[in-house]
């Protein structure tokens, strides 16, 4: 606009020299500084929402409290990862840390635990940091899964603990085929964002309902000196339940934020049950320290994202 408004000065002023008219000079002068005067300042605003659709960034939205929801969500991000992380790679360690028994059976399901959790922080990374899409987010969480499964198949894992292997089987394939269809946003990409979910939630369920028949299933009998491992199959569950919540919330469209809040819902319901219901947490003699931690944690995210 400002370089209108100096082309039109020149204009003005060419035709005061070819024509002697100081009243049509003046007349493009003051055009000109209407046109500066009038100028639109553009409009500041405060955590803008965009909305998202097939290919186009996630949105972001103003967080309840004091705290930017971008802002905990990625925080949230990075303790996800330093956890999972901890977690997966280090089973044994995390297990002492956390004042549990040590067993060859604890050990593979703790690292388990640890790299459903990471499936889900690769997924929450993507988004809140690297801008990526919501189907590109789910399916780089999702093709991660793939190789702790061929590991455990090429470690023969299965047979080590006595289950069945076609169900890790199962969990490659539809792990490989939705996490490709999800990264590259192919044909059945909306379907599988809101299916993938549905199928981890419905495994989650049946952890946490019946950890017992889980247990049997993984070539474990549930008696009281597998009560760990019973424990151990219920928080299982929780996980794939959070991952699930937050997984199928993105995939119906709600705020990526607003999404990660409703996903640590399951998480917090899991910590309130074993440490103040069923009373495990004590059962087992775990730290209560981190565990107050953890609560007091999921508390803050799904205060600050999911209101």
């Amino acid at each position: 606009m400002r370089l209108l408004s100096i082309v039109t000065i020149l204009c003005g002023t060419a035709a005061v020299s070819a024509g002697g008219r100081a009243t049509g000079a003046s007349t493009f002068v003051m055009k000109s500084k209407l046109a500066v005067n009038d100028t639109p300042r553009p409009i500041q605003q405060k955590d803008v929402a965009v909305e998202e659709t097939s290919g186009t960034v996630p949105s972001v939205r103003g967080g309840a409290g004091p705290f930017k929801s971008s802002a905990v969500a990625k925080f949230a991000t990075i303790i996800t990862i330093l956890n999972s992380a901890m977690i997966s790679l280090a089973p044994a360690k995390t297990l002492e840390m956390y004042g549990l028994d040590k067993t060859p059976l604890t050990e593979y399901m703790t690292e388990w635990i640890g790299h459903i959790s990471t499936s889900q922080a690769i997924t929450q990374w993507s988004l809140y940091f690297n801008g990526n899409t919501v189907n590109t987010a789910m399916g780089a969480g999702t093709l991660y899964l793939v190789i702790f499964t061929i590991k455990s198949l090429l470690n023969d894992m299965p047979g080590q603990f006595g289950f069945s292997a076609v169900g890790q089987y199962v969990f490659l394939i539809i792990n490989a085929f939705c996490g490709h269809q999800l990264l590259y946003n192919k044909k059945y990409a909306p379907e599988i964002s809101k299916f993938y979910p549905v199928w981890g939630l419905l495994n989650a369920v049946s952890f946490i309902v019946a950890p017992e028949t889980m247990g049997k299933k993984w070539g474990v009998e549930g008696a009281e000196p597998d009560a760990l491992v019973t424990y151990e199959m219920k928080q299982t569950g929780f996980v794939l339940a959070t991952k699930a919540v937050y997984l199928l919330s993105l995939g119906c469209g709600v705020d990526t934020t607003k999404a990660l809040g409703y996903g640590n819902i399951p998480a917090l319901i899991g910590m309130v049950l074993t440490n103040f219901v069923s009373k495990e947490i004590g059962t087992f003699g775990m730290d209560s320290n981190q565990q107050w931690f953890w609560l007091l944690l999921k508390m803050f995210v799904v205060g600050s994202l999911a209101v």
